[in-house]
């Protein structure tokens, strides 16, 4: 599948409300007199009933989205304006909780060659999710560069994935075909695709931008399935 579409437009504001008095003005009477039937009687005014557009379950496009995004910075190196004029190795390396990734990254030198795509989409495994990987699977995992850098490079899809266009079958810089499911903000992957192999992948941060990469930072480390 190609992966670049466009992203989609802005959300429309819910809670929109439209209040319209219409008044009529009627002839007057003398004191007594019979109304003149040809008079037509004032309208009644009445307030329209208040309207919310439809919630479409989409984050708003360029704003990251999910629960692990609370502890986003506001300000300073570390803020989200920050990390979007950075290369995505910068980036990583800012972003709180991608300590254990960007130091993988550049043990295995795969930071210099992601800086140098144009466009592409980073599954980021957090710091939690590297410190959940047994002792004896992260040493040896870590001793064998090679097996390292395929792992890694597993977390890397081509293009610039927003979170309309995520899930799907989805070709890795490596070119392995790794599955995401879900919508809105929403989205994992089946645990065939984890490192432990036994519970599916969150996305618990998505939408975080770089200079030439979307980041979605996710709970588990993510490897090729077997065979």
């Amino acid at each position: 599948m190609t992966p670049s579409r466009a992203a989609r437009a802005a959300l429309v504001p819910l809670g929109l409300t439209l209040a319209l008095a219409l008044a009529g003005c009627g002839g007057e009477t003398e004191p007594g007199a019979a109304p003149d039937p040809t008079v037509e009687a004032p309208p009644t005014s009445e307030a329209e009933e208040p309207t919310d557009a439809p919630a479409t379950g989409e984050p708003e496009p360029g704003v990251p989205f999910g629960e692990g995004c609370a502890g986003l910075p506001t300000g300073g190196p570390d803020s989200l304006s920050s990390l979007v004029e950075q290369p995505v190795s910068g980036a990583l390396a800012d972003y709180p909780e991608l300590t254990a990734l960007h130091q993988a990254l550049q043990a295995t030198g795969l930071g210099d060659t992601l800086d140098a795509q144009q466009a592409v989409t980073v599954l980021a495994p957090s710091d939690g999710a590297f410190a959940g990987i047994p002792p004896e699977q992260l040493q040896t995992l870590l001793a064998d560069p090679a097996g390292l850098g395929a792992v890694l490079g597993f977390h890397v899809l081509q293009g610039r994935l927003g979170p309309d266009e995520l899930a799907g079958e989805q070709p890795t810089l490596g070119g392995a075909t790794l599955v995401v499911e879900g919508s809105g903000e929403e989205f994992s992957i089946p645990a065939e695709y984890t490192l432990g192999g036994r519970a599916p992948a969150t996305v618990v941060c998505g939408g975080i931008q770089a200079a030439n990469a979307t980041i979605h930072v996710i709970d588990q480390v993510l490897q090729p399935p077997a065979g």
